[in-house]
């Protein structure tokens, strides 16, 4: 028998029954790229957003809702495990990545960023 065992379970970090808000992985200078809603790619060019490493973009509704939020993936020499710091810009609720690429690193990411040794 291996020394180890693959158990596949419904992943952690949201339940199915919770609804969660798009975090929209965005690479530098590839916006118009990115697959995002028309309303929301109008607007992160209105108020200049890039896609820079580490940058993040929080988006409201027309009622005033939080509704998602842009991050910068930054460009090809960028930090692998940028998306870390996710965890600390993210307002507390559920979340789930939308776009760039592979999101395994993405979430590996997010998730050792959000550890916390007390």
């Amino acid at each position: 028998m291996a020394p180890y065992q693959f158990i596949q379970t419904e992943f952690p970090l949201i339940k199915s029954d919770k609804k969660s808000l798009p975090v929209y992985l965005v690479a530098q200078d590839q916006l118009s790229e990115a697959g995002l809603p028309e309303t929301v790619e109008r607007f992160a060019k209105a108020v200049g957003f890039t896609g820079a490493e580490g940058s993040h973009l929080l988006l409201q509704g027309s009622g005033g809702e939080l509704i998602g939020c842009l991050f910068g993936l930054g460009g090809t020499h960028a930090h692998p495990f940028i998306a870390g710091q996710l965890s600390g810009i993210l307002p507390e609720g559920s979340w789930h990545l939308m776009g760039g690429g592979d999101q395994a690193p993405h979430l590996l990411a997010f998730v050792l960023g959000a550890y916390r040794f007390d």
